[in-house]
């Protein structure tokens, strides 16, 4: 197969400049290849319409989609400044179509729209489409409001699976865009469909596993995504007193942050000071107290698979703000984190027996999963783990498959 990856890091004070000059970088990887499309990721420091349209005008006649990135991954590397690529060949994809739409939040029928542009476009019927031999690939805003309502709405509507992610940006939170045949997209999707040549397989993969500890959400706010209690309590208590319990059965401490037990902590986020008058660093006890997000992560039980529902941050009224909307009487499971590479790489190599090998990888990997990936210094190990393969990723705010997730990977490989 003849997948091709490329990637440019120019970080001078233009964003317009940065992204010109890093697609005549990338074209110039990819002169003289014949080339059905062309996926991309960019950091902030590049403008995303410029980009948009240098990668439309610079390979006229190939298809061209992408993101806004919390990170990218290519050529074997980690990266957290640049516009990464990879290149398809039509001998990698028979068909390779996309279609795009800003506005998705004023739109109920956004996936419709698009669905009925595939259409248009390939002649190809959308619902009866065989799932050995199409998937999908989608792009979504991640600060869009009602971007996990379009996700259910396309998997409802076709037979096969859809695997992507939502755009991000480093880890601002400030504007994610999506881009699509020359155009960058505001509050937007882009859905590609491809009809591998070869083998392939579209999943998702987390290292985490249930516990037997869950929450049920008795107050949330779903538009500003906060749960505001668990089990009829403040969220950020309930939550902590959940992982405490679990700690103390498996004969460990009790959890506690700067020395402090669930309901201390709480405490501490409210006030200024201790009972001594004594300044306490407020911010400093958050941030402890989100990092325990990644290590116990909540997810929502669908078919007996766990799918995570990350926390972004916790709140002085006491809630847990969350990147994806809750749900209000969902029951949120605790789970625990394992170690990614080894969950990486027993996926890959399972994908291997089962294809009988893998050229190339499409994935979305939670920013996350990205920052225990750094934290823990496993950015070369993460990094042979796709030794031998063309990669591609990017560092998502949200992974998409069948459902919006988080702390996930939603991957595409292909023989």
């Amino acid at each position: 197969m003849s997948f091709y990856t490329a990637h440019a890091i120019h970080l001078g004070n233009d964003k317009i400049d940065n992204a010109q000059r890093a697609v005549a970088t990338i074209h110039r990887s990819f002169t003289g290849r014949d080339l059905r499309g062309i996926a991309f990721f960019s950091a902030p420091d590049y403008d995303p319409a410029a980009l948009a349209a240098g990668f439309h005008q610079s390979f006229p006649g190939v298809k061209t989609f992408g993101c806004t990135s919390a990170g990218e991954f290519a050529d074997g590397t980690m990266l957290s400044n640049s516009v990464s690529a990879m290149a398809f060949s039509p001998e990698d994809l028979e068909v390779l179509e996309v279609a795009g739409m800003s506005g998705i939040d004023a739109d109920p029928h956004a996936a419709s729209r698009l669905f009925l542009e595939l259409e248009r476009k390939t002649g190809l019927e959308m619902r009866t489409l065989d799932s050995s031999r199409h998937v999908g690939f989608l792009l979504l805003d991640a600060l869009a409001a009602h971007n996990d309502r379009l996700v259910e709405q396309a998997t409802e509507s076709t037979r096969i699976n859809i695997a992507g992610g939502l755009a991000g940006d480093r880890r601002e939170y400030q504007h994610t865009m999506v881009m699509c045949e020359g155009e960058a997209l505001e509050n937007g999707a882009v859905f590609v469909l491809m009809k591998p040549k070869g083998k392939f397989s579209a999943f998702k993969t987390q290292a985490v596993s249930v516990i037997n500890s869950s929450l049920l959400a008795t107050r949330i706010d779903a538009e500003r995504r906060i749960i505001w209690e668990f089990d009829n309590k403040p969220a950020a208590i309930a939550y902590a007193e959940a992982i405490g319990l679990h700690l103390s059965r498996n004969n460990r401490n009790k959890f506690k942050v700067s020395g402090l037990s669930p309901q201390e902590l709480y405490v501490q986020l409210h006030q200024k000071g201790d009972s001594d008058g004594n300044k306490i660093d407020r911010e400093s006890v958050r941030d402890e107290y989100i990092s325990e997000f990644t290590r116990w992560p909540l997810a929502l039980m669908i078919n007996g698979e766990p799918f995570i529902r990350s926390a972004l941050t916790v709140l002085d009224e006491g809630g847990i703000q969350t990147y994806l909307p809750p749900i209000e009487g969902g029951r949120y499971y605790v789970t625990a984190a394992s170690d990614v590479v080894a969950d990486l790489r027993w996926i890959l190599e399972k994908k291997q027996r089962e294809l009988g090998g893998v050229s190339a990888v499409l994935c979305a990997n939670c920013s996350l999963r990205e920052l225990q990936i750094r934290t823990s210094g496993q950015c070369e190990d993460y990094a042979a783990s796709f030794a031998g393969i063309a990669a591609l990723g990017f560092s998502s705010f949200g992974e998409i498959f069948k459902r919006v997730v988080s702390l996930s990977s939603s991957m595409i490989v292909f023989a």
